[in-house]
C-alpha cells in the first residue's frame, strides 16, 4: 500500500519538476545527451585534426573534466528546481490527504447523527414507512375488535376471558 503511494508521489514530483521547466522528460534529458555527444565529437575532431597520439594523450583527462562540469552544472541548475518542486508536491499531497481525512470525519459525524435520528423515527420518504403503517393499522383494528366484545369496551384481559367464556357479563 505505501509503496504504491510512494511511486505515485515520485511520479508526481517528476511531472511537476519537468512541467516547471516547461518541457517534457525528453526536454530535460536532451541537453545532457548533447553534452555527452559534444565530448565524443570533440575527441573525434582532435583525432582527425591532430592524430591518434594527440587525442590519446589527454582524452581521459579532457573527457573527465567535461563530464564533471556537466554533472556539476546540471546539479546547480536543476537541483534547486527539483528540490522546490518536490517540497511543493509533498505539501500539496499532504494538504489533499488532510482535506480527505477531514471530509471523511465530517461524513462520519453526519452519518452518526442521521443514524441516531433514524433510530426512533420512521419518515414517509423511507421504503419501510408504508409497510409499518399497514402493520400498525392491522394491529389497531385487531385491538379494537378485541376490546369491544358484546357491545361494550373492555380491557384486553376481560375481552380474552369473555371470548373463552370465563367472564360473567
Amino acid at each position: 500500500m505505501w509503496t504504491r503511494h510512494l511511486f505515485s508521489l515520485l511520479h508526481r514530483m517528476w511531472t511537476a519538476f519537468h512541467e516547471s521547466l516547461g518541457a517534457t522528460t525528453l526536454g530535460f534529458v536532451a541537453p545532457l545527451v548533447v553534452s555527452i555527444i559534444s565530448i565524443a565529437v570533440t575527441l573525434y575532431y582532435i583525432l582527425r585534426q591532430q592524430g591518434r597520439d594527440a587525442m590519446l594523450k589527454h582524452w581521459k583527462e579532457n573527457a573527465g573534466i567535461a563530464l564533471r562540469v556537466t554533472v556539476i552544472v546540471s546539479a546547480l541548475v536543476y537541483g534547486p528546481i527539483f528540490i522546490y518542486e518536490s517540497a511543493k508536491t509533498v505539501y500539496e499531497d499532504h494538504q489533499s490527504l488532510v482535506k480527505q481525512r477531514d471530509d471523511l470525519a465530517q461524513s462520519n459525524i453526519n452519518l452518526a447523527l442521521e443514524l441516531r435520528r433514524k433510530r426512533g423515527t420512521l419518515l414517509p420518504s423511507e421504503p419501510a414507512f408504508y409497510n409499518m403503517t399497514h402493520i400498525l393499522s392491522a394491529f389497531m383494528s385487531y385491538r379494537t375488535a378485541i376490546q369491544t366484545v358484546g357491545g361494550r369496551a373492555q380491557g384486553w384481559r376481560e375481552a380474552g376471558a369473555a371470548r373463552r367464556g370465563e367472564f360473567d357479563a
